[in-house]
């Protein structure tokens, strides 16, 4: 895959802004805007594409009357959680504050479980960074659980104190319109045209994510009836058997 230096973009951003002998913006600062460039162009594409790019798969193991989950690193945004019961896989649905009281009460069971990702500090307050995973009613016993996550935005180390990060058909154009919003934005000299190519790169990631998905099928996942009829007999109550 191609990609982008961080230096190179660095050295484009200031010829296009007339600023290559000025450190009115210091190289330290286009360094540190480079990554929040390259952090916001990522949540462009991925949002665009869904969960087709760039996932990441961890599996944990539950242990008996034991509520929350390690999650990697690296970790994002999860994509699906799926767990095995009696060897068969099956999706997890993300429960939410309102589902938690009936699965709090809820004991004894594997079944029926549900997830949410939680941010717990060392001490048990709770954080804004998301890097639990909470399921519910708390596991009875050891099962697999399968977490494939969206991961955060990974620089490689390019040797010589510069990064490099992944670039798709020039979309590393993305970056350096920021790094030139910022620098005439400091400046105090008018930015209108690269926040219009910024508006003009996002146009184009969300035109060929449509594109991509030209003539799928429709498709329904995660729809099934046990035992009765109704809503209340439908999965995941009655799948683990």
């Amino acid at each position: 895959m191609r990609e982008a230096l961080r230096s190179a973009l660095l050295a484009r951003a200031r010829r296009a802004t007339e600023t290559e002998n000025s450190q009115h913006v210091t190289d330290t600062e286009l360094q540190e805007q480079a990554a929040y460039g390259a952090d916001e162009f990522y949540d462009v594409y991925t949002s665009a594409y869904g969960e087709l790019p760039f996932r990441s798969v961890t599996t944990v193991t539950t242990v008996a009357n034991q509520e929350l989950y390690s999650l990697p690193a690296d970790f994002y945004q999860a994509r699906t959680v799926m767990a095995n019961v009696s060897g068969r896989w099956h999706r997890l649905l993300p429960y939410s504050d309102a589902d938690e009281p009936a699965l709090l009460n809820t004991t004894g069971v594997n079944y029926g479980m549900k997830y949410q990702v939680v941010g717990v500090a060392p001490g048990g307050a709770v954080t804004a960074f998301s890097d639990q995973l909470s399921l519910l009613p708390v596991p009875v016993a050891g099962i697999s659980v399968r977490v494939k996550y969206l991961p955060t935005t990974q620089a490689r180390d390019a040797g010589g104190g510069d990064v490099a990060w992944p670039s798709v058909n020039g979309f590393d154009e993305f970056v350096m319109a920021h790094l030139c919003v910022y620098i005439l934005q400091k400046r105090e000299q008018d930015p209108s045209f690269w926040l219009g190519r910024k508006e003009q790169i996002r146009a184009r990631v969300r035109e060929k994510a449509d594109a991509r998905d030209t003539g799928a099928a429709p498709t329904v996942a995660d729809v099934r009836f046990g035992r009765g009829a109704s809503d209340a007999d439908r999965w995941p109550w009655d799948s683990y058997e």
